[in-house]
């Protein structure tokens, strides 16, 4: 995000994915800084998207999962990180947050 400044940094991205709706790496950075600044609805909205694009995916899984962990769904963010892991074994940061999802999941 835009050094500490997040509202700019989303109007930029936003920016980004309205000129070309298409470009995977904008609005993924898009749905992560919507998801950081407490807008989870439209962050799914970007994330889903992508996902019908990119299903296979293992960094978008894991950072959809995190979003979803952070909103307080964790069951749905279990489902991606295994996916992830299922797709790339030795992804670290999938299984660091698959075990913070299972522990927030588990109270």
């Amino acid at each position: 995000m835009s050094l500490g400044r997040p509202a700019e940094a989303i109007e930029r991205l936003r920016e980004a994915v309205r000129l070309d709706p298409q470009l995977v790496s904008a609005r993924g950075n898009f749905a992560i800084a919507l998801a950081l600044a407490g807008h989870p609805a439209e962050a799914q909205t970007h994330f889903e998207y992508l996902l019908q694009q990119r299903p296979y995916d293992a960094n978008l899984l894991y950072n959809y999962a995190v979003a979803l962990t952070d909103m307080g769904r964790p069951e749905e963010a279990i489902e991606l990180l295994q996916r992830a892991l299922s797709i790339r074994g030795d992804f670290q940061p999938a299984r660091d947050a698959l075990e913070r999802a299972l522990k927030a999941r588990d109270g």
